[in-house]
């Protein structure tokens, strides 16, 4: 296909909207509703005629799909149409479908992937030419478009959730390779957690790690009583959902983090607290600092807590929890049972 060279020359038409058929091959918009369209072709009228190929006294539309749903909603008995000289070749439609689309707007990510999918269909490689896409108004080098071509294979609502930028590039390439099921319940996922592309490559990266480990399929894992729980329970605040899946992925994905948190609740529950002195752990038990918070109104209450704390770093436990830290808590420290 990059080796065609064609200059067209097109003429105008007005043909009935019985005449004309979509070619769904040649369709790279995601836009579905022309209500909007609609409303400004009744006003300003239709500024640019929809591109179809003649044949047989009828009409192949290649591109304007929205334009002739539009005027189909108005009830238009006729609409203009740009019809190129000659007989276009297929690869010829394609490239034709393309650059109207490319050169007129920016394209999403799911509509350049059709658009690399449809030049690779007749390309007799299989595979697009760099310049030929960049001729076709396409961005982008080699890499870019291999790395976009799966996206409009995409599940549905994977699809959606790429064109409402809640999965990054990246991601989506990621989606692209895994089962539909997978992706479908990744991609709800992100939806739902609003997340960056790290804490996305994090999710993901772990989410494989547990699946292929446990010999659990991915939809089963994030659709587990305990995994959907912890969502509702972050009351739907994006932030503390993605705070307690990442922690939860990490625990599930590395075990020894569930063992230190129930090993500093063990050793909690044995240190002479008091009302006004906590101990909190390393966030996420991943790190090796503790906190100690005081809480106090008055300054006798402050002496009280003094003498609460010179206990506490006595305390047998206490030294065994700060043993469990340098240890990652994997173990019980020697000396105790």
């Amino acid at each position: 296909m990059a080796s065609e060279k064609a200059r067209y020359s097109f003429r105008l038409v007005v043909a009935s909207l019985e005449a004309v058929e979509e070619d769904a091959r040649f369709r790279i918009s995601t836009w579905d509703n022309a209500d909007g369209l609609a409303s400004s072709v009744a006003r300003v009228g239709l500024l640019v005629p929809p591109l179809a190929v003649a044949g047989g006294g009828r009409f192949r539309l290649i591109s304007g799909f929205r334009r002739l749903a539009a005027c189909r909603a108005l009830g238009w008995p006729k609409l203009p149409l740009r019809v190129p000289e000659g007989h276009p070749t297929p690869a010829e439609c394609a490239r034709l479908a393309i650059a109207e689309n490319a050169w007129s707007r920016a394209l999403n990510l799911i509509e350049l992937s059709r658009a690399v999918n449809l030049l690779a269909q007749f390309s007799p490689a299989g595979r697009v030419d760099p310049e030929e896409a960049a001729a076709a108004g396409l961005p982008g080098g080699e890499a870019f478009l291999v790395r976009i071509a799966p996206l409009c294979r995409l599940p549905q609502a994977a699809q959606e959730a790429v064109l409402e930028e809640a999965v990054s590039l990246w991601t989506a390439a990621e989606l692209a390779r895994m089962p539909a099921e997978a992706a479908e319940a990744l991609a709800g996922l992100f939806r739902r957690l609003k997340a960056g592309l790290n804490v996305q490559r994090e999710i993901l990266t772990h989410t494989r790690e547990i699946a292929l480990r446990e010999g659990v399929p991915v939809r089963e894992l994030l659709a587990a009583p305990e995994f959907t729980a912890l969502l509702d329970e972050a009351g739907g605040d994006p932030n503390e959902t993605t705070r307690r899946v990442r922690g939860f992925l990490r625990r599930r994905r590395y075990p020894h983090l569930s063992a230190a948190e129930e090993r500093f609740r063990t050793l909690l529950r044995e240190l002479p607290l008091a009302s006004g002195l906590r101990v909190q752990p390393p966030r996420d038990f991943e790190g090796t600092r503790f906190a100690l918070q005081l809480e106090f109104e008055t300054a006798e209450e402050a002496r009280l807590l003094r003498g609460r704390l010179d206990r506490l770093l006595e305390h047998p436990a206490f030294g065994a929890l700060l043993e469990g830290k340098r240890r990652g808590y994997e173990t019980e420290p020697q000396g105790r049972s």
